[in-house]
């Protein structure tokens, strides 16, 4: 059985964001072809990724949590939306999410964007740095990568890209394996 979150938060939207939640996003984790098993995804002041059912259970595996601890990453909020494509071609919804993560120092920052399969399992080749001049600028609103990430299949090989930028810094394109695509 999994955990129940707490009602005050599935109540409404608007007690999410007033909890420092990111708005949330619906998905089908299971892909079109299976039945579906819908799941209300969103970023929390923990700097964890929660994927809840409708009726308040938390989806096996989730939460998860965004932050790259190999790189020393401090805890920080998530502020965008998670963006919600299939980044390896398997059929099944990927999650990513930026983080308002700042690593380096002026010039040379960068933030971080994660990415995880439809079970809570962290892909292959993420997280990404994505840089910025200055990606610590304006703590809690513009720190990071505050950016919702976008996704589409850019080079038709029928699996999506993540576009997405830093605070300050230029739009990135990356492949699902989490390299990087000249722009």
């Amino acid at each position: 059985m999994g955990k129940r979150l707490g009602k005050s938060v599935l109540k409404s939207r608007h007690l999410a964001e007033r909890a420092g939640l990111s708005p949330d996003r619906a998905a089908d984790r299971n892909g079109p072809r299976r039945h579906p098993r819908h799941a209300r995804l969103f970023g929390g002041a923990d700097q964890r990724i929660y994927a809840v059912r409708g009726n308040g259970r938390l989806v096996k595996g989730w939460p998860v949590l965004a932050r790259d601890k190999a790189s020393g990453g401090d805890p920080e909020k998530i502020l965008s939306s998670p963006a919600i494509g299939d980044l390896n071609g398997d059929g099944r919804p990927d999650v990513v999410e930026g983080t308002a993560e700042a690593y380096g120092s002026t010039p040379t920052m960068s933030g971080r964007v994660y990415a995880f399969s439809a079970n809570g399992k962290r892909l292959p080749g993420w997280p990404v740095p994505v840089p910025g001049v200055a990606v610590n600028s304006i703590p809690l609103a513009g720190q990071g990568v505050p950016m919702s990430p976008v996704l589409a299949d850019v080079d038709g090989d029928h699996r999506d890209e993540v576009a997405v930028a830093s605070f300050t810094g230029e739009p990135e394109l990356f492949r699902g394996d989490g390299s990087r695509i000249p722009v």
